[in-house]
């Protein structure tokens, strides 16, 4: 960046060739802060309930159990790992909520689309 005084503003450069002006970099970076919220990609569906039954099948799970919530549909969700498995098996006993954020891929799909056995991304015991 330097100082341009053909035009009197900093201007940015590269080798030889105009990038463009300093007003025009502060008005793409505040543009892109207030968007970046809105194109972000990841997003996470909550299929809370309660825990309705819970199984072991550590050859679809990795190792983990598997389990249904209420809101499920019927389908099997897996445990991101062994603290999930005793959070799951916590909230059975105690009767607890528990909300099961899982991947959307973008919005492709909801609690009631899920596949067999898709796998949570992380759990949480509601009081």
């Amino acid at each position: 960046m330097f100082y341009d005084s053909t035009i009197g503003r900093y201007s940015l450069f590269l080798g030889s060739v105009f990038v463009m002006e300093m007003a025009s970099v502060r008005w793409l970076i505040c543009t892109f802060i207030l968007l970046l919220p809105a194109v972000s990609s990841a997003e996470d569906v909550n299929c809370w309930g309660s825990v309705l039954m819970v199984m072991d099948y550590p050859e679809r799970c990795g190792g983990n159990t598997a389990f249904k919530t209420t809101r499920s549909h019927g389908k099997w969700i897996c445990p991101p790992s062994d603290k999930g498995n005793v959070i799951v098996l916590a909230a059975l006993a105690a009767g607890k909520r528990l909300e099961v954020y899982i991947d959307s891929k973008n919005g492709a799909f909801g609690c009631g689309s899920l596949n067999h056995y898709v796998k949570a991304r992380y759990v949480i015991v509601k009081g």
